[in-house]
């Protein structure tokens, strides 16, 4: 195993992903992402993908 995956297997560090938001939401996602209000990377979902 990897360091990383190491350090959050061992809960030492966590990762944290803000979405999936649809792929409508980009334009004000990256005024989301731009102000610096999201929690980790901002996921956008592929239209028509559940």
């Amino acid at each position: 195993m990897g360091y990383f995956l190491g350090l959050v297997s061992q809960k030492r560090i966590k990762m944290q992903v803000d979405g999936p938001y649809p792929f409508e939401n980009i334009p004000r996602l990256i005024a989301y992402f731009g102000v610096g209000k999201h929690q980790g990377k901002v996921v956008v979902r592929p239209g028509n993908a559940e």
